[in-house]
């Protein structure tokens, strides 16, 4: 399906889409007041983008934030000149299409066109990543402290009790180009 991106301006396509975190294979505990803070958190200190088909149904978005994050253990020559890549997801029902790849180049090329921003980052899984393939082959590389890869314990709550309250991620950066 043809589909376009666009700035996500209602909440409920953010929700929609960033509820899949709550199931397989992630299973975060998330309140609505959760939602409604991660997404206003996003629209204030960077952006969220939508992947809407044809049938103006969302299919998926990916979100970034202006700025290094103070609280990543990464270090950049020119902190806020960096792009922070925040999210990207899709919903189980349209994987396979090519949404994610096509919403992680649009943000690469509209951090690009600012000519200002020199360097894009992100967080994923240490182990098991589904999107770290399309990350690297557009040129992320993970990044590196004194040959070690450099990681970051984060807290979620599950709906699984089962499951460890614990995900370690890592981090990757590419530089953008400037003109």
């Amino acid at each position: 399906m043809n589909g376009r991106i666009k700035n996500i301006k209602k909440y409920e396509d953010f929700r929609r889409v960033f509820e899949m975190f709550m199931y397989h294979p992630f299973y975060e505990a998330w309140s609505e007041d959760a939602f409604r803070e991660e997404y206003d958190y996003l629209k204030e200190d960077g952006e969220i983008f939508g992947y809407y088909l044809n049938t103006g149904e969302i299919a998926g978005l990916i979100s970034i934030i202006y700025g290094a994050k103070s609280e990543h253990p990464v270090t950049f020559e020119d902190p806020d000149k960096v792009v922070y890549l925040s999210d990207v997801a899709v919903l189980n029902e349209h994987r396979g299409n090519g949404y994610a790849k096509r919403l992680t180049d649009f943000v690469i090329d509209y951090a690009t066109i600012y000519n200002y921003y020199k360097e894009m980052y992100l967080r994923t899984n240490l182990e098991g990543s589904m999107s770290e393939g399309i990350f690297v082959s557009r040129g992320f590389d993970i990044m590196k402290r004194d040959g070690q890869i450099i990681t970051q314990d984060i807290y979620f709550e599950r709906t699984k009790p089962e499951l460890s309250t614990t995900d370690t991620r890592k981090f990757l950066s590419r530089k953008l180009q400037l003109k």
